[in-house]
């Protein structure tokens, strides 16, 4: 079995980001708490890669459940597991792409300004930098995608949108669907690997010794002050509309090095 194929996920430490001295990831916060996902990021900051990659081995579709075998022991996974292992809410919008349009527009100015709202995808600079933060959480984290996170596509928008207009979301029903999708897609990555490992652990088995994540999956205000100061200096950006797609131009940082010329046998002071 291999386990190279696992996406983890992340850990978002909330006590620490919140003792940051900055309003906008404060409120990016508040609006996660809102929703009830805090329980969802906060899963815990170990996973199980062999007995992961032993449950998608065996997993199939029975019903409205995954079914599979760990450790030579049957468990079943559901919305209901999820409702109850994260008290996530079990009502609203089971298909995210069901976001009203009036809800994507009025989404627009709290994520992204006064730039006019478009709706097809668009780069991530676009987002307010807390934001840009959100987007991977929901990328790789909810979506379980992989590589470059530079584009909001449509569905990310939805869930960024339902986020921070309070509209209440099915995400026990959300949620379930995407491990039942990678179940049924034997050539996808294996995701939500924080997520099932806290699930295993539910279960009583006789697990392997888990995996610590690495630090730079624990989102805090260590880690969210280094991604801003990367961004500032060596990425400026300014919103081009362009038609269905928003881009962003990118200009030469002001931080470069002057090149000086020096005669020979000159000194250079």
């Amino acid at each position: 079995m291999t386990n190279d194929r696992i996406n983890y996920g992340y850990f978002v430490d909330f006590q620490s980001v919140k003792s940051m001295e900055n309003v906008g990831y404060i409120t990016k916060l508040s609006f996660v708490e809102a929703a009830g996902l805090r329980p969802l990021l906060t899963a815990g900051k170990h996973v199980y890669l062999d007995s992961l990659s032993e449950f998608f081995t065996n997993a199939r579709i029975e019903g409205n459940s995954i079914v599979s075998s760990v450790k030579g022991s049957s468990i079943s996974i559901s919305e209901i597991t999820f409702q109850e292992n994260f008290n996530l809410n079990s009502s609203g919008l089971s298909n995210i792409m069901d976001v009203s349009d009036e809800t994507k527009e009025n989404a627009w100015n709290i994520l992204a300004g006064n730039f006019s709202y478009v709706s097809g995808s668009f780069e991530k600079m676009v987002l307010k930098k807390e934001f840009q933060v959100l987007c991977d959480i929901m990328a790789k984290h909810i979506e379980n995608k992989s590589g470059d996170f530079g584009q909001v596509t449509k569905t990310k928008y939805c869930f960024l949108a339902a986020i921070v207009t309070n509209t209440v979301v099915n995400w026990s029903s959300i949620l379930y669907h995407k491990p039942e999708e990678m179940v049924t897609k034997r050539n996808s990555n294996w995701g939500f690997g924080l997520v099932l490992s806290r699930i295993l652990d539910k279960f009583g088995l006789q697990l392997e010794k888990p995996t610590l994540i690495h630090a730079f999956r624990i989102l805090d205000s260590r880690t969210l002050i280094k991604q801003r100061g990367e961004g500032q200096g060596r990425r400026k950006g300014k919103r081009i509309e362009d038609g269905d797609t928003i881009v962003v131009e990118k200009i030469e940082s002001k931080c470069q090095k002057r090149k000086t010329s020096v005669n020979v046998g000159e000194k250079q002071n």
